[in-house]
């Protein structure tokens, strides 16, 4: 709306300028004003008006044509101030689309905890942690690569500074369109015996981080951390190995986030 505005303020000022700084033609005179030039009548409103008015419009024709280089000159240093400021609006315009775009359809990949699921065929009892991540953007996000973690503590606040949250071994390099979840499973794992004796006071962390390009842009990530009570293991009948349902999982405090 202000730029619309100010485009109209200029076109009438120019068409303005124009119209008045243009040589005089020989106009028939009106014959209201043959009318007041021959009335002698001092009380008619009317003509005296129309002769102010007359006398007013002469004036400021003259005034035009002695400076029509100045006024000249001043134009088009409006038009080019006009022109400098139209481009710099636009230039605004499309860096803000361009910004609205990359926010609203970008990809953003979230990933959600899936549970502790055993594994069945090997010669001891063993496990591992299973993710979903999602694509919740509106753009494919491809190159995704990740990277999941196993760690046992008896603190279920756990500090993201005593989780090594660096990426060392990224795996994979995969395409998500949006909506799909794309499961993976974190290395082969068994509880220890310790834990198995006192499952009330170990906290399992599955964490991690998944790098994609969001459709925009490289290396956006997504930092994970799950949260499993031990306590709520369950084994599994006839094979020994245990395991924990998706139920349980909790989103840690730390450790989670995106850009």
């Amino acid at each position: 709306m202000r730029t619309g505005g100010l485009i109209s303020f200029v076109t009438v000022a120019l068409a303005a300028v124009i119209v008045i700084a243009t040589p005089e033609l020989p106009v028939p005179p009106h014959p209201d004003f043959m009318e007041c030039h021959y009335s002698t009548d001092p009380n008619n409103h009317y003509c005296r008006f129309l002769t102010l008015a007359t006398t007013i419009s002469r004036e400021v024709a003259d005034f035009i044509q002695r400076n029509r280089d100045l006024i000249a000159a001043l134009a088009a240093v409006a038009i080019a101030a006009f022109a400098f400021a139209l481009w710099r609006s636009n230039r605004d315009a499309r860096r803000d689309t361009d910004r609205f775009l990359r926010i609203t359809q970008r990809a953003y990949l979230a990933v959600e905890p899936l549970g502790i699921v055993p594994m069945r065929g090997g010669r001891r009892p063993t496990s591992v942690a299973q993710i979903g991540i999602e694509n919740v953007g509106l753009l494919p996000a491809r190159e995704v690569r990740w990277q999941i973690r196993i760690a046992f503590d008896t603190d279920d606040q756990r500090p993201a500074t005593g989780l090594d949250l660096r990426p060392v071994r990224l795996e994979g390099n995969h395409l998500i369109v949006p909506g799909a979840t794309m499961g993976q499973m974190s290395d082969i794992f068994s509880f220890p015996e310790a834990m198995i004796e006192e499952l009330k006071s170990y906290v399992l962390y599955v964490y991690g981080v998944v790098t994609y390009h969001d459709g925009f842009q490289p290396d956006r990530s997504t930092h994970f951390c799950h949260r499993y009570e031990c306590r709520y293991l369950e084994p599994e009948r006839g094979s020994g190995t245990m395991g924990i349902p998706a139920r349980y999982a909790l989103y840690h405090r730390f450790g989670n986030r995106a850009d």
